[in-house]
């Protein structure tokens, strides 16, 4: 999955609609992307994926700053955060992998009956 087919993201129970907008759109004058809370929008600049998703977790940590910090933190706190974030993820894609892992019900992933270990027995015999 790219972050181009994510459409909607919630935040702190609030859905977001998502928009990757090309570079013949320009979201807000010197930015990369804006967060609108009584639109529910978030929309970001396409500027490749590595860049567009810490975008989105700049975008993000805008909402949470608004909605659980009172605006306490700065730009430049948002901006670190947005970049140290997007760094773990694109460092340990294991823990990326075992973040969505614990939000999904076991039973997705639970293959008991494995049609490809009949056949490599059936093989064998």
């Amino acid at each position: 999955m790219k972050l181009d087919d994510i459409e909607v993201i919630r935040i702190d129970g609030v859905d977001y609609d998502v928009s990757i907008l090309d570079e013949s759109t320009q979201v807000c004058l010197d930015t990369l992307g804006t967060y609108d809370k009584r639109n529910r929008t978030i929309k970001i600049l396409d500027s490749g994926e590595k860049v567009n998703i810490q975008t989105l977790w700049h975008e993000i940590l805008h909402a949470i700053n608004e909605n659980r910090l009172n605006g306490e933190l700065d730009e430049r706190s948002i901006e670190s955060l947005a970049t140290g974030i997007s760094q773990v993820l694109f460092d340990n894609h294991d823990f990326a992998v075992a973040c969505y892992m614990a939000d999904v019900p076991d039973i997705y992933f639970e293959h008991d009956d494995d049609p490809d270990d009949e056949e490599e027995g059936d093989e064998e015999d």
